[in-house]
């Protein structure tokens, strides 16, 4: 699946010189969480999000400079985020750290820059233009719209090579090949696990094979594994 599969399109875009009150009224209305900002060719320069609007001067919520997470922060941050809030046209109040991708984006990576960066949305660009933005709500709408994977007409040994193939890339997993077998569809689990939460994850693991029948877990917790 790619971003232009997933992406909300055609997105409505503002200029730099569009007053603070007019983005805001725009935001209100529209009901969407962010604005591109377009030069006059239509290239992105910026973004600006209802989050720029929660401290503001003119609603009296500025925050001292030694608040908790400011003092924090880096002079130049600190600079960017006065300007911010004291801006009185969307191309002051913007930042110009947009985080974006290709139309031709897939779906891993579209969710690795999310939880990278710790962002909500991301716009999409075609030849440096916003077409479109990807939100988490869209990245949902999608899980629920794809159908489980059906079955596959395999054996045990595949089953087997799958599980672990997957189990042997997490960096938690220490039980030996021996202490994972499968026999008719049914996945048995042994050994030491240092955690429940471990436990859990190998049950998860199996249960996301769909040709796996059946759990069975004789594994011990032992916490001085951990």
């Amino acid at each position: 699946m790619k971003a232009s599969d997933l992406m909300v399109s055609p997105i409505m875009t503002i200029t730099p010189d569009v007053s603070v009150a007019e983005v805001a009224e725009i935001l209100a209305q529209k009901r969407v969480n962010s604005l591109p900002v377009v030069d006059a060719a239509g290239y992105l320069v910026g973004i600006v999000t209802t989050t720029d609007f929660i401290v503001r001067r003119s609603i009296d919520t500025l925050l001292p400079s030694n608040w908790w997470s400011w003092d924090r922060k880096s002079p130049r941050e600190m600079l960017d985020n006065y300007i911010r809030s004291h801006a009185n046209t969307a191309g002051d109040m913007m930042s110009t750290k947009v985080r974006t991708l290709p139309k031709d984006a897939d779906l891993a990576e579209i969710v690795a820059e999310m939880v990278a960066r710790k962002i909500r949305s991301i716009v999409i660009l075609d030849d440096r233009k916003p077409v479109g933005i990807v939100t988490r709500s869209d990245i949902l709408k999608a899980i629920q719209a794809t159908p489980p994977r059906a079955p596959e007409p395999i054996g045990d040994a595949e089953i087997r090579r799958r599980l672990l193939e997957d189990l042997r890339r997490q960096p938690w997993f220490y039980l030996r090949d021996d202490n994972v077998e499968v026999q008719d569809g049914i996945v048995r689990y042994s050994g030491n696990l240092a955690s429940q939460r471990e436990r859990l994850a190998l049950r998860l693991a199996a249960e996301s094979i769909p040709e796996v029948r059946g759990i069975e877990d004789a594994t011990r917790v032992d916490a001085s594994w951990s």
